[in-house]
């Protein structure tokens, strides 16, 4: 099982600042990812009050974290930012598990159109 160290995390508010700004994001239901192409894969998880009480935000970081490191194939290249919407507190894991996969697939071709895109 892959690591998720230090390494492999978005770790400052600039950081989730810069990916939120300028990168592209897609959203599946509560589960919105944005990603910023970079030389490293990176993870960060931006998550609200208003998702749900401390048990049920820990627990979403915990479902997203074990999601990047066994799926780690399916995060495009450059800085990832997961950001749970309000509602997700009450999802089940397998819910969560499957609107990452969804906006994952949605981000993949919405990178993919920009790339043929000219200009």
């Amino acid at each position: 099982m892959q690591r998720f160290g230090k390494a492999a995390r978005l770790k400052t508010p600039e950081e989730f600042g810069e990916v939120r700004r300028r990168g592209t994001a897609a959203r599946a239901g509560v589960i919105a990812v944005a990603v910023l192409p970079s030389a490293q894969q990176r993870l960060g998880i931006a998550i609200s009050r208003r998702v749900g009480n401390a048990v049920e935000r820990n627990r979403i970081k915990r479902v997203v974290r074990d999601f990047f490191r066994r799926h780690r194939g399916l995060f495009p290249e450059g800085d990832c930012v997961v950001i749970p919407a309000a509602g997700a507190g009450g999802r089940s894991n397998d819910d969560i598990r499957a609107g990452i996969e969804k906006a994952l697939n949605l981000l993949a071709k919405k990178l993919e159109h920009n790339r043929r895109q000219p200009g």
